[in-house]
């Protein structure tokens, strides 16, 4: 795992920014120890090292876990990407609003 890519990871859900992760990359995550207690979906190879990790790992195409300290959209792979990228300009045009 890169450090540099685990330390990002770490600083924006320290910042309270939305991250999203597809298919594999849900690796860096369990890196950094930032998907306990969260919800979330992969590529279903990596469902035990999720769950491992302490997250609720379920099979859908993409979930939007709000549950932690940011909004965490995760998806299952490139089949599906059309609802992926939906939800992903939904969580980052919504984060983009001042409050």
């Amino acid at each position: 795992m890169d450090a540099a890519t685990v330390d990002l990871l770490m600083a924006m859900f320290e910042a309270g920014k939305p991250v999203a992760a597809i298919c594999h990359g849900s690796l860096p995550l369990i890196e950094g120890d930032l998907v306990a207690g969260r919800t979330v979906t992969s590529w279903p190879s990596l469902q035990s090292d999720l769950r491992n990790a302490g997250a609720y790992w379920v099979d859908r195409d993409v979930v939007v876990c709000r549950q932690g300290i940011n909004t965490l959209l995760t998806g299952r792979g490139s089949a599906d990407l059309d609802a992926f990228c939906g939800k992903l300009v939904d969580v980052f045009a919504t984060a983009a609003v001042p409050a």
